[in-house]
């Protein structure tokens, strides 16, 4: 199903605007090849922002915005949904243009957001539980869309009330599955919720590298409820970073669509361990790729393989053991 997001900005022109709902705008803001949207909510002259893209992104898209509608001294609030580099990136841009600002994002993701070392290494040079890590070109471009770091106002927890202009309120709802600190964003005046990368579905296209990203979650149960209570939230709009805008009805179908994809890696890696009987999580990684070949071979593969492997064996169909210091899986318990 095509969302309104990807037909909406399909072909657009960075920094590319559209009226969502009354008071409430999308900006175009893509980066390395993949579709991102950042959000501006208006209340009484004062806007707040929904996360900063990577670096370059404020110049793109968020300054222009800005600039031709009331000037940075006008934006008031900054949440960010959470602390990955393409959505927290450009906050010390818009720091330095809007001082006034403050800066919203999860408690358990604020260390991303005002440490670049951490960030790194962290979510990328130790973030990978196999072998794979970012080469030299890749390190300075991710450091590099880190931007410089700002320092996080309302470290949230969820259960928050956010207010900005004449008192538009916006109820801050931790989530904490594709990252520890992901929030979810819901503002009654308009009726939508605004998820980042709460729900993934199948992954993201790279028009640059024509492939796919793996949807990444710390752990299944926590993807899943993370699903159910965006779904219980009931938004007339879902506004999402990377795949679109989703009227209600539409939002229900996207859920579905990732509950089903997470369903399907969980059955296709089942098989793939019976065939093997005992293998590496490099091993059950390149296995997964010849049956996946759309996907890239990047930290999210790994990342979501090996929380599945976890789950088989929370259910006891796997067994984990080390052998020669290397981790390995088997579906005979080894003495």
């Amino acid at each position: 199903m095509a969302s309104a997001g990807k037909a909406l900005f399909e072909n657009a022109a960075i920094g590319a605007v559209h009226e969502v709902a009354v008071d409430t705008y999308a900006v175009n803001a893509p980066f390395w090849g993949f579709p991102n949207v950042v959000y501006f909510l208006a209340s009484g002259g004062k806007w707040a922002l929904i996360d900063t893209g990577v670096s370059t992104t404020p110049s793109e898209s968020i300054g222009p915005f800005l600039e031709s509608r009331g000037g940075f001294g006008s934006l008031e609030l900054v949440l960010g949904t959470h602390g990955h580099v393409d959505h927290i990136g450009g906050n010390g841009w818009v720091k330095e243009h809007a001082p006034q600002a403050r800066f919203a994002l999860g408690a358990l993701d604020t260390g991303w957001a005002e440490d670049v070392d951490r960030h790194y290494c962290q979510l990328y040079e130790y973030g990978s539980p196999g072998e794979w890590k970012p080469d030299a070109a890749s390190e300075e471009l991710i450091r590099r869309s880190c931007g410089e770091p700002v320092a996080i106002d309302h470290p949230l927890v969820g259960g928050e009330i956010l207010t900005f202009g004449s008192g538009r309120e916006i109820e801050a709802v931790h989530l904490g599955a594709h990252s520890p600190g992901q929030m979810l964003y819901l503002d009654a005046t308009s009726g939508t919720a605004f998820s980042g990368d709460a729900i993934q579905e199948r992954g993201i296209f790279n028009t640059e590298s024509n492939s796919r990203d793996f949807p990444m979650y710390r752990t299944i149960p926590d993807y899943i409820r993370s699903l159910e209570r965006v779904r219980t939230s009931a938004p007339d709009r879902l506004c999402t970073a990377h795949a679109g805008i989703f009227s209600g009805v539409e939002a229900d179908s996207f859920i579905d669509g990732a509950l089903s994809w997470t369903a399907e890696l969980s059955s296709l890696l089942q098989a793939i361990a019976s065939r093997l009987s005992d293998f590496s999580l490099e091993q059950i990684v390149a296995e997964v790729h010849l049956a996946r070949p759309e996907y890239a071979v990047i930290l999210q593969i790994w990342v979501t393989t090996s929380e599945h492997l976890d789950e088989l064996v929370r259910s006891g169909f796997l067994f984990p053991y080390f052998a020669d210091k290397e981790k390995r899986w088997s579906v005979t318990r080894r003495p």
